[in-house]
């Protein structure tokens, strides 16, 4: 029994080490995004059917999402630093935990 529990364990660290590599929230928007341009070039059609039949064609739309994944969380930070500033943050942070309050409560 106790070699089944250090074989999982070994099992699992592998996993966590592949996602701690292979970040799925980027995999997630990147879905979301392809799916949106995937959407609106359909109804558009700018671009002819294609149908994903081959493992080499689904591992390329798996990789194609994580790049628009990439892509996305780049042009929301970018933005988020264009409207926000860069101070913003622990400007906000600053506030929230080292400020007094102003109000007392009753």
């Amino acid at each position: 029994m106790e070699e089944i529990g250090k074989a999982l364990k070994i099992v699992i660290d592998k996993l966590s080490d592949f996602f701690n590599i292979f970040d799925l929230s980027f995999l997630i928007s990147g879905l979301a995004t392809s799916g949106a341009v995937f959407i609106w070039t359909k109804q558009r059609n700018m671009f002819a059917d294609f149908e994903v039949k081959t493992i080499p064609m689904i591992i390329l739309v798996i990789f194609i999402c994580y790049i628009a994944g990439l892509i996305s969380f780049t042009i929301g930070r970018w933005t988020r630093m264009a409207f926000m500033g860069f101070r913003t943050n622990s400007m906000i942070i600053q506030f929230v935990f080292y400020s007094k309050p102003s109000v007392k409560y009753v």
